[in-house]
Formats: structure tokens, C-alpha cells, sequence
């Protein structure tokens, strides 16, 4: 009998390997699809979480009259993450999960649900810290009235702020009132995409910055100072107008005063903002909500302007080693010898203490100047609280000699700042202070005053490290050290302006709090 053998069904390696290749495929896309419905399911839980909170929230304000200052008595969803923030006069909400991964926020001022986080808040991180890397350093800080400003990364971020009825901040995180701790401007609009280069912070609630080149304001639009055609005040940064006299120009420094800001280009200066006092420096009186030029044909001509500084309502430049001045001359505060306004730039005297010496440094206070020159400080203008550092609280319409037969004698100061009315030198490590102690802003312990200059106690603070700059001293003060920490000190009566995460004058430098550390 003849048999013929049949070929017994199976599979091949290849074959085998084919089917392994698609129950693996299939039940990625299966692990896909699951985990896309359990996102979407976690998110419509986020959001309807929010919702809750953001009527529960509403609804405390109608029964109590404001808004709470914390949620502790929402029920949420155990797998929800709430950052609450209530502002005065509205609130904001973010919530997250892991489930969802990613964050949602409410905020009573737009009225809407969106996706992302408050400015202020750190939302959904998927178990790293949010922000900059903690590596990461202050690159410099700004300080004027009731708020501050800094850059880390090419980012900037402000704290602090005035009450909650002034609806303009200068933060630029879109809302109204106070934030406690830094937080990030919003990079969205016109910064989206940019890095930021300097930033100042201006008196008064609003904020200019250079980033890329070009310049960008926020805040409070009081007598142009934002450098927009609109006249209108904005809480989100705006580009400064490049339509006229800064088409073209490349920004390399700014400023930002009492109600007005300069800006560098080339050697060249300009200016926008109140100019009743002359402070723009274009020739005439009148302010300007668009940048304007300054005179360059006059004391200037031929020269380039290296540094510029705003203070309340007058500026002064360096320019090929010499100092020079404009706007307001009360109290003396231009150096020219009297105390009669300017409309362009005019010299600072050098027939007294500055004759043949080379300016290195200069800063405007709200009604003084100083100026550093070959390492030795000389100041000029209002002498109340002893600002001038001479020793005495008298005006003086031409520059004097900081005193040096104290804690400065043998001492070479590399840099200068001056604030509201404290005026403050570094050398190295060390730090001097003379005027106003009031608030704390010595950061010596006391509120005491001083007509001379006295050393500030920084060992313990700085550890082994190196302070590599120096805020000005506008009622507070701030440090950056070489590991790019930050510490502050002085005013901090109104909306954390400190951001060390409490209230109160401080008297004694404390850790500036970063929110991604």
C-alpha cells in the first residue's frame, strides 16, 4: 500500500515571528487607546473640579464678601492638585493630576476655563520641579517701588506689586493685585519666542525690558511710559513703538524712572515718557508716548554714551568718561552748580572733586545722583537722610566727595546704586550703604539712618560665596551671589514684595524664593 505523507499545518519562524510582530502592535495600540480614554476621562475630572472650585469660590465672596484665602474647604477629587490664588479682586485656580497630565486653570478675571497654570502657579509637572532648572541663576534683578523684577534664562519673572485696587502692577502676568513669589511674564503675545536681555522695573507700577534687541513695557501707561501709540495702560507686555527714531536700532540697555525710560543704541540715547521736567532730553519740555531722541548735538555732540539711568524725573549718561545730565535741577541733582532745569544734556561739574578723573559708574536716585571715579563715590542734589554720604543732610548742587576717612578709607568701589533715598557701593564682597536705614534696607538689623557710609554685615549670608550684583536700594534691596541665589531685604508691607514667602519688613537679608525650587 502506497502512503503519501501529508504536510502537518503549523507555523513558520517567519510567520510565527509576523504573528508575534501584530498581537504586539495590537496591543500597543489597545495600551494606547486605554490610556487615551483614561486621560480624557482624568481631564473631564480636572476640569469639572475646577468648575466646582470656581463657583464655590464665587459663592464664598457673595456670603462673606471677599474672596477666601484658600480652599481648604472645597472638596475636591482625590487625584486632583488645586493651587489656589486669590488677588483682591479676582482669583485664579489651576488644578492637575497625573492621571490627566496636564493642568487646567480658572481665571475670574477672563471668566473661561483653559488649559495650562495661573502665572503663579506650577500646575502639573510630571514629578519634576517646574520652572527654570534649580541649576539655573539669577541673571539680574530690578527693583523699584512696590515691585521687582529678574531674569533666569532668558525669562523674566516679577513679584510684589502695589494694593489690589491699583489694577495696574507692572508683573505682567496679566492680572491685577500682588503675587507673592516670583512668577513668570507672559511669554504668549509679543515675547513669545524671545529672550529677554535687561529688565528694569519702573516706579508706579509698570516694567520695560529689551529682549532680542527691542524693547517691551507693561503696567501702568501713565504719561506714555510705555512707549506705545496706545495710550491705554496693559498688565501684558507690549512691544515699545519702532515706528520712528528706533526703526532699525539694535536696544542694548534700559532704564525705567519715575514716570519715564531710556533706552541705548549705538552710543545714542532715547527716551519716552513724562517730560515736564526735561528728563526726555530732546530740547523741550513735554511728555512723549513714543520713544524721542535725545540731543546729541549739544554737550554730547561727537561723544557715545555708554551707560544711561533714570531717576524721578531727571537723567544723567556716561559718555567717554564724563558724566553729564538733564531734566529737573531741583535740589541740585543735575551737578551743574545751580539748580535750574535742563531740556537736553548739559556737563556735570568737574571744577571741584571730579577735575580730571575718569566716571566709571552712575546712578540717578529719585532726587540725587552718584557717580563712582577712579574707585572712590561722589554724589550730588538732595542731601536729606544723609544720602550723599558727606557726612552732612545738605543739598549740594555740585558733586562731593563720599566720605572715606571711615569704613571706605583704603577701599575701591566697582559699582554704585541708589534708590529712593539710600544710596548703596560694592566692592568685592563687601557692601556699603549710607542714607536712609528706614523699612530695614541697610539689612544691618536696624531702621537707623546714616549720614556716612557704614559697612552691611553679608559673612554669614554669603557663605563662602561672591556677590556678583547688586539691586538698587528703592526702600528694599537685593542680592545675587555666585551660586545665583538671591537674597532681599527692607520693605515688605504690601503684597509679599519681597517674595521670601512672608510679610513684614525684613531687617536682615533673606532667600529670595523661587516657586521652581
Amino acid at each position: 500500500m502506497h502512503f503519501v505523507s501529508k504536510k502537518q499545518p503549523g507555523f513558520t519562524i517567519v510567520e510565527l515571528l509576523i504573528v508575534i510582530v501584530v498581537i504586539g502592535i495590537l496591543a500597543a495600540v489597545s495600551i494606547i487607546a486605554f490610556n487615551g480614554v483614561q486621560r480624557t476621562a482624568s481631564s473631564a475630572l480636572l476640569q469639572k473640579d475646577l468648575r466646582n472650585a470656581a463657583e464655590f469660590t464665587k459663592l464664598a465672596e457673595v456670603n462673606s464678601g471677599s474672596f477666601p484665602t484658600d480652599l481648604t474647604a472645597f472638596t475636591k477629587s482625590e487625584t486632583t492638585d488645586l493651587e489656589y490664588t486669590e488677588y483682591g479682586s479676582t482669583f485664579c485656580i489651576t488644578v492637575s493630576s497625573d492621571g490627566a497630565q496636564t493642568s487646567y486653570f480658572y481665571d475670574s478675571a477672563a471668566g473661561a476655563i483653559a488649559e495650562g497654570t495661573c502665572p503663579d502657579h506650577i500646575g502639573y509637572v510630571g514629578g519634576a520641579p517646574s520652572g527654570p532648572d534649580p541649576a539655573t541663576s539669577w541673571a539680574s534683578i530690578s527693583v523699584h517701588g512696590f515691585h521687582k523684577c529678574g531674569i533666569v534664562d532668558g525669562q523674566a519673572y516679577c513679584w510684589g506689586g502695589p494694593p489690589s485696587t491699583n489694577p495696574f502692577n507692572g508683573l505682567g502676568n496679566g492680572m491685577s493685585g500682588g503675587q507673592d513669589l516670583p512668577g513668570p511674564v507672559i511669554t504668549s503675545g509679543v515675547l513669545s519666542g524671545k529672550t529677554i536681555e535687561h529688565i528694569a522695573a519702573g516706579s508706579g507700577g509698570y516694567t520695560c525690558a529689551i529682549a532680542d534687541g527691542e524693547a517691551y513695557c507693561w503696567g501702568s501707561n501713565t504719561s506714555g511710559r510705555l512707549g506705545r501709540s496706545l495710550t491705554t495702560s496693559t498688565n501684558t507686555p507690549d512691544k515699545v513703538s519702532v515706528a520712528g527714531v528706533l526703526a532699525g536700532k539694535t536696544l542694548t540697555s534700559i532704564s525705567a524712572g519715575g514716570t519715564h525710560v531710556c533706552t541705548l543704541a549705538d552710543g545714542d540715547a532715547f527716551c519716552w515718557g513724562r517730560g515736564t521736567d526735561g528728563a526726555l532730553g530732546r530740547g523741550f519740555i513735554g511728555d512723549s508716548n513714543l520713544p524721542v531722541a535725545v540731543v546729541m548735538n549739544g554737550a554730547l555732540n561727537g561723544l557715545s554714551i555708554s551707560k544711561i539711568v533714570t531717576g524721578s524725573s531727571h537723567t544723567c549718561a556716561i559718555a567717554n568718561g564724563q558724566a553729564f545730565c538733564w531734566g529737573s535741577g531741583t535740589s541740585g541733582r543735575l551737578g551743574t552748580g545751580n539748580t535750574t532745569q535742563q531740556t537736553a544734556p548739559v556737563a556735570v561739574s568737574t571744577s571741584g572733586v571730579l577735575a580730571g578723573r575718569t566716571i566709571t559708574d552712575i546712578t540717578a536716585g529719585d532726587s540725587y545722583t552718584c557717580a563712582l571715579a577712579d574707585g572712590q563715590a561722589f554724589c550730588w542734589g538732595f542731601g536729606g537722610a544723609g544720602r550723599l554720604g558727606d557726612g552732612f543732610t545738605t543739598d549740594r548742587t555740585s558733586p562731593v566727595a563720599v566720605r572715606t576717612d571711615g569704613v571706605l578709607n583704603g577701599v575701591t568701589l566697582d559699582k554704585i546704586v541708589a534708590g529712593a533715598g539710600t544710596t548703596c557701593a560694592l566692592s568685592g564682597n563687601r557692601l556699603f550703604c549710607w542714607g536712609s536705614g528706614g523699612f530695614g534696607v541697610f539689612g544691618n538689623g536696624t531702621t537707623t539712618s546714616s549720614v556716612n557710609p557704614i559697612e552691611i554685615p553679608l559673612e554669614a549670608v554669603l557663605d563662602g560665596r561672591d556677590i556678583v550684583d547688586i539691586a538698587s536700594p528703592h526702600n528694599s534691596n537685593c542680592i545675587i551671589v555666585s551660586d545665583g541665589q538671591a537674597y532681599c531685604w527692607g520693605y515688605n508691607r504690601t503684597s509679599y514684595s519681597l517674595g521670601t514667602g512672608s510679610i513684614g519688613d525684613v531687617l536682615t537679608p533673606e532667600l529670595l524664593i523661587a516657586p521652581w525650587l
